[in-house]
């Protein structure tokens, strides 16, 4: 393992999110099966709009068709949202856009780095996969849906899993650089809780930009799990 195991700090991240439509609520777990459980719990138990759950590490990391997502301790970014939008069931994949837009604005705003989509909602930078979302929702009375987010950060390529180590890139792999994870999650809290307050208003444009982010080309492995 790389040896950066510096916590988030949960307080400055707190402090940071107070008041915002997103992230008003943040808890942070040193180890947890999935952050989508969590907030797939707090939905099901009436939990408010705009909950975030971040772990350390992941058990059960979980990406697209229930592939597993390599959760390396204090190495990334593993975090999802409860979300209670303003809109109907039957819009709930505006939230893919949403959320890859978001979190690719992120990455580009604060490292400079330039992400590409391979359909629906991964992203990738030059060496492979460096980021995957999955939106999970329950229907009916109590509408809700949950933004799982994992970012590779300051993974070195042997940390990956050898299944993993040729399509799986990290920041820090990108950059040679380790980066402060507290600081990344922040960015992308900030962008999110950005484009969720004008997610209804604007999702022409936020639709218009997904579809033309630029897609990645590159060659994936059809052994792909992350």
């Amino acid at each position: 393992m790389s040896g950066f195991l510096t916590p988030l700090d949960v307080g400055f991240l707190k402090r940071s999110c107070s008041g915002r439509a997103i992230g008003h609520k943040i808890c942070v777990f040193e180890q947890v099966s999935s952050t989508n459980d969590v907030a797939l719990r707090w939905g099901e138990s009436g939990e408010p709009d705009g909950c975030v759950a971040i772990a350390e590490s992941q058990n059960t990391g979980r990406g697209r068709f229930g592939r597993d997502w390599h959760s390396a301790s204090r190495c990334g970014i593993w975090c999802s949202l409860l979300l209670r939008p303003p809109f109907s069931p039957s819009q709930v994949t505006c939230l893919t856009p949403f959320a890859v837009v978001a979190v690719a604005s992120s990455i580009r705003r604060s490292l400079g780095l330039e992400t590409t989509l391979k359909l629906p909602n991964d992203l990738y930078l030059s060496k492979g996969k460096v980021c995957g979302l999955l939106i999970e929702a329950r229907t009916g009375e109590r509408f809700f849906a949950v933004v799982g987010i994992g970012i590779n950060v300051n993974q070195r390529h042997d940390d990956f899993p050898t299944a993993l180590q040729d399509v799986a890139t990290s920041l820090r792999e990108e950059t040679g650089t380790l980066h402060d994870r507290t600081q990344i999650a922040l960015a992308v809290l900030t962008e999110l809780d950005y484009l969720y307050t004008r997610l209804v208003d604007q999702l022409p444009e936020i639709q218009s930009l997904y579809e033309g982010w630029p897609r990645w080309k590159g060659y994936f492995s059809s052994k792909e799990i992350c």
